[in-house]
């Protein structure tokens, strides 16, 4: 099937310059009087529709050539199909393949076209899981950890570098109302720190301030899976571990879900 997108180059947005009647009739003479095989039929059709008549645009034509050849079923007609949707969209199309195949029908033959629907008349809706819930068709019950993400319960991840001094750890989580943080090198995510962990460490050396984070921090925290349901997240956050991490990979962005994230979808 071919995407509109594949059509709305600036070479085939333009008005055509031809009618799709006169489309019709010329695959209807291709059709009934082209001689050759594939190889020759698509080739009348380079010299008549963009050297001759100028109706569609070279690249329009090695690009319906490409698709045509990746589809199974006969390669002139797949062509023709495509040369009808490049100005005529999908009722272009349609005509096109029916007239290329027209010899192959009797009198009493029917001939049923499908316009075929997309989604992308319904992103605001359908595919909108927010919209859903809020006109009761999806429950929050079943909410999951892609959802928090989604709906901006959970948080962009701020991080900090395990060389730096741990005063400057504590000053951010200051700073940003943190409890924790999670710690990375290179680039990559090696611990983390809490505020609990942050107590103990001070009671017991009021020094390590002056430390670097890497020298203290905990382990890091666990990815989990985009489809986790929101009450067995719940059930993985517990003081030892009080966040979890999910990763976004349409956005490439990693995302943090704590406690007061959890508490707020269930109750």
């Amino acid at each position: 099937m071919i995407s509109a997108e594949k059509a709305t180059n600036e070479e085939s947005a333009t008005a055509p310059a031809y009618s799709l009647w006169q489309l019709v009739k010329y695959a209807l003479r291709l059709g009934a009087v082209g001689f050759g095989g594939p190889a020759a039929l698509v080739n009348y059709m380079h010299r008549d529709l963009v050297e001759d008549r100028k109706w569609i645009s070279e690249s329009d034509y090695k690009e319906g050539l490409a698709l045509a050849q990746l589809m199974p079923g006969p390669l002139a007609a797949q062509l023709m199909i495509y040369v009808g949707y490049v100005h005529y969209r999908n009722f272009g199309a349609a005509m096109a393949g029916v007239v290329q195949l027209a010899e192959h029908f009797g009198p009493d033959d029917m001939v049923v076209v499908v316009f075929h629907d997309h989604g992308s008349r319904y992103t605001g809706k359908m595919f909108n899981d927010e919209w859903m819930r809020s006109k009761g068709f999806l429950e929050v019950s079943g909410m999951t950890a892609r959802d928090l993400v989604e709906f901006r319960v959970s948080g962009e991840l701020y991080t900090i570098e395990a060389a730096r001094p741990v005063e400057e750890a504590i000053r951010v989580m200051s700073d940003h109302d943190f409890s924790q943080i999670c710690v990375t090198k290179a680039g990559r995510i090696i611990g983390s720190l809490n505020e609990a962990h942050l107590y103990e460490q001070f009671v017991r050396d009021p020094g390590c301030k002056a430390k670097s984070v890497e020298e203290i921090m905990q382990p890091a925290f666990p990815f989990v899976d985009a489809s986790t349901p929101v009450q067995y997240l719940a059930t993985m956050i517990s003081p030892e571990q009080p966040a979890l991490l999910i990763r976004d990979f349409k956005t490439q962005k990693t995302f943090i879900i704590t406690r007061s994230d959890i508490i707020r979808v269930l109750t």
